[in-house]
């Protein structure tokens, strides 16, 4: 993983990019990193790299992933594991709060206020460009 992805296993708790941060905002990445841990058995079964992902709906998608960080977790020594599953509880934490946030900022007045005054200018320079065509 750690060539092909980029990806560092034995980092997981010391690397400045914080590698159970990237698995947790990138499917792609997740997807690809537990191809890579079966592919044998994938293609064992015949299924191709594209069959594997296409196999990971969004539904099973949160499944996956704390499978592949279970796996990660478990290949660690021993000693390290406790503060591992922390850090991706923690990890999760934030990505739940961060879209509950993003939601109600969404949501919100100000940002409905917001795109109607983008649209309202939008629709003015829309109607000014169409009068210079038409008049000019």
């Amino acid at each position: 993983m750690r060539r092909e992805l980029k990806l560092d296993v034995f980092s997981l708790l010391t690397d400045q990019d914080s590698t159970l941060a990237r698995l947790a905002d990138d499917i792609a990445l997740c997807v690809d990193a537990l191809w890579i841990l079966c592919e044998d058995q994938a293609t064992a079964r015949g299924l191709t790299d594209e069959d594997f992902g296409r196999a990971i709906d969004a539904e099973r998608y949160g499944e996956v992933q704390n499978a592949l960080v279970s796996a990660l977790v478990d290949f660690t020594p021993p000693a390290r594991r406790p503060a591992l599953a922390a850090l991706w509880i923690t990890v999760q934490k934030f990505q739940k709060d961060g879209t509950e946030r993003a939601v109600r900022l969404i949501e919100s007045d100000a940002t409905a206020a917001a795109i109607a005054r983008q649209m309202d200018a939008a629709e003015a320079a829309a109607t000014k460009e169409i009068a210079t065509i038409i008049g000019g």
